[in-house]
């Protein structure tokens, strides 16, 4: 009789709010965990977990979903361990979710609207109901670093992404493009950035010019293109 392999890491499942997720832990900071390349609130980061990758249209996605009532995965979370009054090597790391969470922490942070308004602009009621929404945590408790990168990896390289043509309400390629492009209009280091009103009119202006182009109507030349979208963007 063959037998399955056992599991690298058995996990404590729950869930937890994002106000509990995104709550400092005041005392601990980037000095606690000399191991982490770097703190994600009150996680500590190991040096092979990848960087921040997620656009601002990744971000705005995920945010809508919270309002929207879709699951939202689990965080993996390690645990503690005191080691003559320290902390263990790699307690308290994030295992899984760093995207997830850096969306959190930018939203909350005012960088960027969801729905056309900014976190700051909603109502103390809206408010709540994003910080008290639960999402899923799975905890561990293990300290071997060699099991820690395996565990990583399996939850970051199993399966295969859908692709675009895969999806069950399909997105054409000139809302796809020019989304991409209006993700990169918000840029948090500028002063002024667009309105979803803003947002909506730019659009339906570049709709317009790709649905009237032909040989005597081009595309805007770049340079116009850049002055359209300050306009829209002031």
């Amino acid at each position: 009789m063959k037998h399955m392999p056992s599991p690298l890491i058995d996990f404590i499942e729950g869930a937890t709010s994002i106000r509990e997720l995104l709550a400092p832990r005041p005392g601990y900071g980037i000095s606690d965990y000399p191991w982490a390349k770097s703190m994600l609130g009150k996680h500590p980061l190991p040096v092979w977990q990848r960087a921040s990758v997620w656009s601002v249209a990744d971000k705005v996605s995920f945010i809508e979903s919270i309002y929207l009532g879709a699951d939202l995965g689990s965080v993996i979370i390690n645990g503690w361990l005191d080691i003559d009054g320290k902390a263990a090597p790699f307690s308290d790391c994030l295992l899984d979710g760093q995207q997830r969470i850096g969306s959190l922490f930018d939203y909350q942070a005012g960088k960027f609207p969801v729905f056309g308004s900014y976190f700051h602009e909603l109502t103390q009621r809206d408010q709540a109901r994003f910080r008290n929404h639960q999402i899923g945590l799975k905890t561990c408790k293990c300290f071997d670093e060699e099991i820690l990168k395996r565990v990583y990896d399996i939850n970051n390289f199993a399966g295969k992404r859908h692709l675009e043509s895969e999806r069950a309400i399909p997105v054409t390629k000139q809302e796809d493009g020019l989304m991409d492009i209006v993700a990169q209009i918000y840029v948090p280091e500028v002063e002024f950035q667009p309105s979803q009103k803003h947002i909506e009119e730019w659009i339906s202006f570049q709709l317009g010019l790709i649905n009237g182009m032909s040989d005597d109507n081009p595309l805007l030349l770049e340079d116009e293109m850049t002055a359209k979208t300050l306009q829209f963007t002031r």
